[in-house]
């Protein structure tokens, strides 16, 4: 999921040479669905930026940022999973269907249809910066960011971790005392300074409210294991 300017100028402006152009409105947490085609770029369009996005299907998909636009494309045939997209002001939820090309969408233009009162230009997702840090040699998980969406029940938080050895889903977990809590969903992706970056969905229902969660990344080396741990900030609306 690294940031590229591939197809930019082809996307910014719509032309009709582009493809079809489908306007999808959707209520607060109503799915949207998005049908895909092997050998087909879809790009999803956003009124505010988004800062990352989750698949369920981690390795079925193929996702890039680019400007407005998140691009999904499927590398596995018949594959139907779940996409949540976080934007600057809002998070949302999509359907993947991967299916014949003459039925995929080729350009989605999201919006949303309010259907209660905001203030102002008031953002769906609080959000702040959380910058904490672990560090065992020349290993190093960092704590980014942590939010709550005002209009569902997810905790979210982001990081990155900087290693000379691989990691993906498997390396990661979250505990409260001596519990292991259950991840809704992670998305993982490797930037070009070989920094691994991604973003953790907890359910709010998992968590307990006074216990701060334990962020826990286990690297995998030939004879040994590094174990970094962070602690979260306790779940909560934040003002």
């Amino acid at each position: 999921m690294i940031r590229t300017l591939t197809l930019l100028t082809i996307f910014i402006t719509f032309p009709a040479s582009a493809g079809k152009v489908n306007t999808m409105v959707l209520k607060d947490q109503e799915i949207g669905l998005i049908r895909t085609a092997i050998d087909i770029s879809t790009a999803i369009y956003f009124d505010s930026r988004p800062n990352n996005a989750i698949v369920g299907a981690q390795d079925a998909y193929k996702v890039e940022f680019i400007k407005n636009f998140v691009t999904v494309k499927p590398v596995i045939p018949n594959v139907r999973t779940n996409l949540l997209v976080f934007t600057d002001k809002d998070v949302f939820h999509f359907n993947l269907v991967t299916g014949p090309k003459s039925k995929a969408n080729e350009i989605v233009k999201v919006t949303r249809k309010d259907t209660e009162t905001r203030v102002g230009n008031q953002s769906r997702i609080i959000k702040r910066n959380y910058r904490k840090t672990s560090k065992k040699g020349a290993d190093q998980v960092a704590l980014d960011w942590v939010g709550w969406p005002r209009s569902n029940n997810y905790y979210l938080f982001g990081f990155q971790v900087n290693t000379k050895d691989k990691v993906d889903s498997d390396s990661f977990s979250v505990h409260q005392s001596k519990s292991e809590l259950k991840i809704h969903s992670i998305q993982i992706w490797k930037s070009e300074d070989s920094t691994y970056r991604g973003v953790v969905a907890l359910h709010k229902d998992t968590l307990k409210k006074r216990i701060k969660p334990r962020f826990t990344v286990k690297i995998r080396k030939k004879n040994s294991e590094t174990e970094l741990d962070l602690y979260l900030p306790r779940f909560g609306p934040l003002s």
